[in-house]
């Protein structure tokens, strides 16, 4: 179980995950006394930026050297390293990712690895939120995961604590969102043998997608820095109302609203994330009101809102064309067979065949339980690419 959310001191939040306890707060991973800090580099472990430079600075040259040496090597995504000046009793350098899903992997990892160092206590910084600029909404979900995944697989037998040290505080509220809406859940469990087998064809239920929450957009906006030289104060001060009053000039403000814009769900985040930092403009998004507020140089934010309706418009699309799957459903439904039994294929799916089927199309191309099959229309079967095939089955309701 994800156990509740608790916060002992100031800035300090934690939750149970099964027998460990994860922890986030704000403050200097530098400081950390944990028995392993890892910190998040690049492929050759010399990153000098971020929290992989404040770490190199305070461990000392001795690890600098240890980094640049063991860099140059083959390894497994991670290095370890002494720990210097600091206070742990080693550093576990790990190569920065900016996919979500990756950085669960090596978060994972990381902590396997912890095990295998005999720690206790193991301080993580907030991975690929620095240079990677991925949403720390994404971060914070993914090393959840990562822990999760770590105690359901019973890898955890010495780690008790595992932290993520956060320098920049309003990033907190992320993280702390993210254990609110896990907290009390069911971690899943473990397949069997059986279960796995059973999985190729026969489809899990699928959760609804979750809504996403309100944000704010502004990281890795460029600043422009000006430097005023005038003989006289005046002439600085007018040099620089004049400036203000340009820079003003070129920037807008838009608000979007639209009933389907709180309709966006998680996966729409990261299209969120890339137009902002693509244009370099700010974003609020309220799902409360159903409304966006970009601003920005006018052009920039011009151009984001262009984007914007383009995914509104593509969700308006979606959503028509799940209202007419859905009518289809109470009339017709297509199904495959396995193992004596007959299952439903989604309603877009079936849609999609019912469409081919009218058109007289030879095959089309489905998903049976995250693989893919083709259809053959005529003899009514679907094949995956290792030679498996199922018959499906066109079935009228009335």
């Amino acid at each position: 179980f994800y156990g509740t959310v608790t916060s002992p001191d100031l800035g300090v939040h934690e939750m149970k995950i099964g027998a460990v306890t994860f922890q986030v707060n704000t403050g200097d991973i530098t400081s950390e006394d944990t028995d392993v800090i890892v910190s998040s580099s690049n492929e050759t472990f010399t990153l000098q930026t971020g929290v992989s430079k404040a770490i190199l600075c305070a461990a000392g040259q001795s690890v600098v050297m240890e980094c640049t040496q063991l860099g140059t090597q083959p390894h497994k995504g991670y290095i370890i390293t002494t720990s210097g000046n600091l206070a742990c009793q080693h550093l576990l350098h790990m190569v920065g990712q900016t996919d979500p899903s990756r950085i669960k992997q090596s978060v994972l990892q990381v902590l396997q690895e912890c095990e295998k160092l005999q720690a206790r206590t193991v301080a993580f910084p907030a991975v690929g939120t620095g240079a990677g600029a991925v949403p720390a909404t994404l971060v914070a979900d993914a090393m959840l995961d990562a822990v999760a995944d770590f105690v359901n697989k019973r890898l955890a037998r010495r780690i008790q604590i595992v932290k993520v040290v956060i320098f920049q505080k309003p990033m907190i509220n992320d993280f702390y969102q993210s254990m609110k809406q896990k907290e009390g859940s069911v971690m899943p469990q473990q397949l069997s043998l059986f279960q796995k087998m059973a999985s190729w064809l026969i489809p899990a239920k699928k959760p609804p997608p979750q809504k996403l929450s309100a944000f704010q957009l502004m990281d890795n906006i460029d600043p422009a820095i000006f430097d005023l030289c005038a003989e006289s104060s005046a002439n600085l001060m007018a040099a620089e109302s004049w400036l203000q009053k340009r820079i003003l000039d070129e920037q807008s403000e838009n608000l979007i609203e639209d009933e389907l814009i709180a309709d966006f769900d998680v996966s729409d985040l990261e299209k969120f994330s890339e137009l902002q930092k693509r244009l370099q403009v700010h974003m609020e998004y309220k799902p409360a009101t159903s409304s966006v507020r970009v601003s920005g140089l006018s052009r920039d934010a011009a151009r984001a809102v262009l984007e914007i309706q383009k995914m509104i418009g593509k969700l308006k699309d979606r959503k028509n064309r799940e209202k007419e799957a859905e009518l289809l459903s109470n009339t017709v439904e297509w199904k495959y067979e396995y193992q004596g039994r007959l299952y439903r294929f989604d309603h877009l799916t079936s849609l999609e065949l019912e469409e081919v089927d009218k058109a007289k199309k030879p095959t089309v191309t489905v998903f049976i339980s995250g693989k893919t099959f083709t259809v053959h229309m005529q003899s009514k079967t679907a094949t995956d690419s290792h030679g498996n095939s199922v018959k499906i089955v066109r079935v009228n309701k009335h």
